[in-house]
């Protein structure tokens, strides 16, 4: 089942049990939906919705599911101290009732909130009761999802504490009983055992599980670049770092798709830099010197207090002087010096500009692309019927019966989806809503603020954009077929109307939705 029929069948289930009155039902159907947006903002309302419904209730798992499901959201989104929170109100709620589920859930994610701050110990042990647990009272296909998320929380956890003999076999165990089961962690246990092996000095064996492992996290942008940084210092360990030289590269390609992964680039453009420095390649070396100092900037000025703990090899002062440096040494070599510090004062102020350029649109873009998400969002949770007043009717010159019938009939029309199958004018759809074109026109004009064309490319461009976020196969359509899927004539007039109501082209949706897919 994928997300839209997860999503189709979760709001029917709510709707049915809201219909039945039935709490419990009604609370299980908030859980549905708040699972299938635990990395947006709706999850909170979802469980929020959990929480208010069964706080009076005697129920096995709630209200503590709704702090539980409150709690990963926080947790997935950086917010620790609130996460925390929910998850201890959660803890007090399970030993209430005596649920030892939940008790391993909660325990999970304190054990992952303890990790991220470096109380690696008391994780690992945390991981480990409930792994013993699970296996003890064969829960592990019951509860398969949670099994594997522990298995591989234990292996990790060893593998944080340097124990690494210990981690790699709980990683062979993962990728062993996960192999079937690709979605729940496989590529994960893959990585994780070669990360494991490069520690213990076995880079072959690593490369081989990076390698393989690499190819499974294709969507998974800043686990990709850290394994391909290790496949390299595999390289560099067995004495043969020109291998690994494709793979620094790779980290570039990544970087210039998604700049979220700056701090592994940065490594990665120290390594060229060295690489080409010690290899007295100077025109190879100035390049990834001048994309180290770019790099070094922007995670300045984005990871604000992280910068002191993330650059740990260079401070910009020093890389400034060292590419200045540099520049003066290439400039000895050239015979016309005076044209050659023209050029790269030039180059150097077409860079920062483009540079300056590029971040602004960067920025720009983002900023329309999180409204728009934020919009489907309200849209996907909210319903807000159209409000009819007496100065509106007025204006039309229609009598407020008949443009009741005509929204109502619109509303049915934009339901039923039939706009993406059917070639309309006003005319053949007034005639279908068995209503007058003229009246029709007037109602779209005042209550759709725009006209019939605009109107129908806006539905279609609603549809195209629900579908993207929703259902990662049409994500890899082209153009032109999810054109073709959503209505329209050719994938230049779909091209021209996304961008008139979204100020954003297709491909550049479709790429950002598709890197903000959440992990599990």
């Amino acid at each position: 089942m994928d997300s839209i029929q997860k999503n189709r069948f979760s709001t029917a289930y709510l709707a049915k049990a809201k219909l039945e009155n039935t709490t419990v039902k009604i609370a299980n159907g908030y859980y549905l939906l708040s699972e299938l947006n635990i990395h947006k903002k709706a999850a909170l309302q979802y469980s929020d919705s959990i929480i208010q419904l069964t706080k009076n209730t005697q129920n096995k798992n709630y209200p503590a599911l709704g702090y539980i499901q409150k709690g990963i959201h926080y947790y997935y989104n950086g917010q620790n101290e609130l996460a925390l929170e929910n998850f201890l109100q959660a803890n007090q709620l399970a030993v209430k009732n005596e649920n030892r589920i939940q008790l391993v859930i909660v325990k999970h994610y304190v054990g992952l909130l303890k990790s991220v701050n470096n109380k690696i110990e008391e994780a690992l042990s945390i991981f480990k009761e409930n792994y013993q647990y699970l296996k003890e009272n064969q829960l592990d296909t019951t509860y398969k999802k949670q099994y594997f998320k522990s298995l591989f929380a234990l292996a990790n956890g060893y593998a944080k504490n340097k124990l690494f003999d210990q981690a790699i076999q709980y990683y062979n165990k993962g990728l062993k009983e996960s192999k079937n089961n690709p979605d729940f962690y496989y590529p994960y246990f893959l990585t994780g055992h070669g990360v494991c092996s490069f520690e213990k000095g076995a880079y072959q064996q690593s490369i081989d599980s990076l390698q393989k492992g690499c190819k499974l996290l294709k969507e998974d942008p800043s686990n990709l670049a850290a394994m391909y940084l290790y496949i390299y210092d595999a390289y560099k360990g067995m004495g043969t770092p020109d291998q690994g030289i494709h793979y620094l590269n790779s980290i570039d390609s990544v970087y210039k798709q998604d700049n979220s992964i700056r701090r592994y680039s940065r490594i990665a453009y120290g390594h060229l830099n060295d690489y080409y420095k010690h290899s007295k390649n100077k025109k190879k070396q100035l390049t990834y010197l001048t994309k180290l100092v770019e790099v070094d900037s922007l995670i300045k000025a984005k990871d604000g207090n992280l910068y002191v703990d993330i650059v740990k090899n260079y401070d910009t002062p020093e890389l400034l002087k060292a590419k200045q440096e540099l520049i003066n040494s290439l400039e000895e070599q050239n015979s016309s010096k005076q044209y050659n510090i023209f050029i790269l004062i030039a180059l150097c102020t077409i860079f920062s500009g483009l540079f300056i350029f590029f971040s602004r649109r960067s920025y720009v873009l983002n900023k329309r692309f999180d409204l728009l998400m934020e919009e489907q969002n309200n849209k996907e949770t909210q319903v807000t019927p159209p409000v009819i007043t007496a100065s509106k009717v007025e204006s039309l010159g229609l009598s407020e019966e008949l443009v009741t019938q005509i929204l109502t009939k619109l509303e049915k029309f934009e339901s039923s989806l039939k706009f993406v199958k059917k070639k309309y004018t006003l005319n053949t759809l007034a005639k279908e809503l068995n209503t007058n074109s003229s009246y029709l026109s007037k109602v779209i004009n005042l209550e759709k603020n725009s006209n019939f064309s605009n109107y129908l490319n806006n539905l279609k461009i609603d549809y195209a954009i629900q579908r993207l976020n929703q259902d990662p196969k049409f994500r890899k359509y082209t153009i032109k077929a999810i054109s073709e899927e959503c209505g329209f004539s050719s994938q230049q007039t779909f091209s021209t109307a996304f961008f008139k109501k979204t100020k954003l082209k297709p491909s550049f949706f479709i790429k950002k939705i598709t890197n903000s897919e959440p992990e599990d």
